[in-house]
C-alpha cells in the first residue's frame, strides 16, 4: 500500500526570500511541467550551471527575473511577488470583469477561513508571525482581486477561449 501523493496548492504558497522564490519556481517547473533545471536554463538562454549558481546563492540579476518566471511556466510569479511583498506591496492578477463562478467564491471562503485560523493559532503561539503574515497576505490579495473584478463588471474583457 503506497503513501498518498501530497498535491501542493501552488497558489497559496508565499515566498519568504529570493532563494525560496527561485526554488518554488524550479520545483513548480519540475512537478507541473516536468522541466529540469537544465531545460529551464536552456529556455532562458543561459548555461544550467549559471542557473544553479543563482539558485544556490538566492540571488538573480533583475533582467533574468521575468525570463525565469516565463521559462518555468508558473502563473504565480513567485519572484515578482516576493519583491513586491518585501516592499510592503500586494499583487493581484489583472481583473477581467467577468462574473465570479461558484468555485472562485468557495476558494475565497477557504482563503478567509485559513487566514482566521492562522490568526487564532498565532494568538495561541502555535505558528510564527511569518506563517501568519503569509496567510493574511494571500487572503488580502484574494479579496482585492474579487473587489477589482466587481468593480470592472460593467466593462468586461473579451473571452478568448479561457
Amino acid at each position: 500500500m503506497g503513501v498518498p501523493m501530497y498535491r501542493r496548492n501552488w497558489k497559496r504558497l508565499q515566498p519568504s526570500s529570493m532563494g525560496h522564490a527561485m526554488r518554488l519556481l524550479l520545483e513548480y517547473a519540475k512537478e507541473v511541467h516536468n522541466l529540469s533545471v537544465e531545460r529551464v536554463a536552456d529556455r532562458m538562454g543561459i548555461k544550467h550551471w549559471t542557473l544553479y549558481k543563482y539558485a544556490d546563492g538566492g540571488s538573480l540579476p533583475s533582467h533574468l527575473i521575468r525570463p525565469l518566471e516565463h521559462a518555468c511556466e508558473c502563473p504565480y510569479q513567485y519572484l515578482t511577488r516576493y519583491i513586491a511583498h518585501s516592499g510592503h506591496l500586494m499583487t493581484i492578477a489583472i481583473p477581467t470583469g467577468r462574473k465570479a463562478k461558484a468555485k472562485n467564491i468557495n476558494a475565497l471562503q477557504s482563503s478567509c477561513t485559513t487566514a482566521i485560523d492562522a490568526l487564532l493559532r498565532f494568538a495561541e503561539r502555535h505558528i510564527s508571525a511569518d506563517e501568519t503574515l503569509q496567510a493574511l497576505t494571500a487572503t488580502m490579495e484574494d479579496l482585492a482581486w474579487h473587489r477589482a473584478e466587481v468593480e470592472r463588471t460593467d466593462l468586461p474583457e473579451l473571452d478568448f477561449g479561457e
